[in-house]
């Protein structure tokens, strides 16, 4: 079995691995995101998002898929909207937390 293993990573080219790596942010993104370790409002998510994105991107330079390509560039656009309102101030904070007073955000 581990032969086999070694001969399908040792096939992938530099596109695929662009996309395995973005496969992974994906993943580490949201699994960080669950475990508690990141906050969903911060910075750090919509970065690995957009560096998931980017990666899964290059990958479809390889192997185009439309849809998959407008999902990504989707996530780029979204992502980086959403870090500029947080840099500039501009992000409105419509939810609080339960229980919490409109002055308590």
């Amino acid at each position: 079995m581990a032969p086999e293993v070694f001969q399908v990573v040792e096939s992938l080219n530099v596109f695929q691995i662009c996309g395995v790596a973005g496969f992974l942010a994906y993943l580490a993104s949201f699994a960080f995101l669950q475990l508690g370790l990141i906050d969903g409002n911060g910075n750090v998510y919509p970065c690995l998002k957009i560096v998931a994105a980017i990666l899964v991107l290059i990958s479809l330079t390889d192997a185009f898929n439309l849809a998959a390509a407008l999902t990504q560039v989707s996530f780029i656009i979204i992502g980086v909207i959403g870090l500029f309102l947080r840099a500039t101030g501009l992000c409105r904070k419509s939810w609080r937390p339960k229980g919490a007073a409109p002055d308590e955000i």
